[in-house]
């Protein structure tokens, strides 16, 4: 019997048919072995008496305040054991900024203050609709200049408890809180 496919072809045919089996297989192990994500690095900002003020990115998920000025090449005069050990060894959060000064009297002080809105944003961190401007709202994408302005309005009279109160804005329905949900958020208190 005559076969209709050349030996060329019959080798291309097996090839591809070799190949597709590979990728099935690698593409099944996968599935069996996602790929475990790392810890999520610390984004903060230094500012003040520092040898190297600046945005830093530490290996997460914790970052100590003592490391967070390692990393700042240390302040400009003296040292961080004149800062207090319960300071030095407090967590910094993503997001934050820590603006590093002496006071009048001598005594180091590091005031802690959360990073613009904007890099905030684009490190992927929430907007707090409690604390942030107008401004900085409109950042989120779909967010109204009307709707920002009356996120802030509502929030002087009474704080937002939770992103899904949001709905009692006009116009602001189940879609658009979908949308806002990934950007906006109202942080638990301590």
């Amino acid at each position: 019997m005559k076969s209709f496919l050349s030996r060329s072809q019959w080798a291309a045919i097996t090839l591809v048919a070799a190949c597709a089996s590979l990728l099935l297989l690698v593409r099944l192990h996968r599935e069996d072995h996602p790929p475990q994500p790392g810890p999520s690095p610390v984004v903060f900002e230094l500012r003040g008496n520092l040898s190297r003020p600046g945005v830093y990115f530490a290996d997460g998920p914790r970052l100590t305040l003592r490391e967070a000025l390692q990393m700042g090449g240390g302040l400009t005069e003296g040292n961080p054991p004149e800062i207090s050990r319960e300071l030095l060894d407090s967590e910094i959060p993503t997001g934050q900024t820590l603006h590093v000064s002496r006071n009048p009297s001598g005594e180091w002080t590091v005031r802690r203050d959360a990073m613009s809105a904007g890099a905030r944003f684009i490190l992927g961190e929430k907007l707090d609709i409690n604390r942030d401007s107008e401004e900085d709202l409109a950042l989120v994408p779909g967010m109204r200049p009307h709707f920002a302005a009356a996120i802030v309005r509502r929030r002087a009279r009474e704080p937002w408890k939770k992103v899904e109160d949001l709905a009692e804005i006009p116009g602001v329905g189940p879609k658009t809180l979908e949308k806002w949900r990934g950007y906006l958020a109202v942080p638990r208190t301590p």
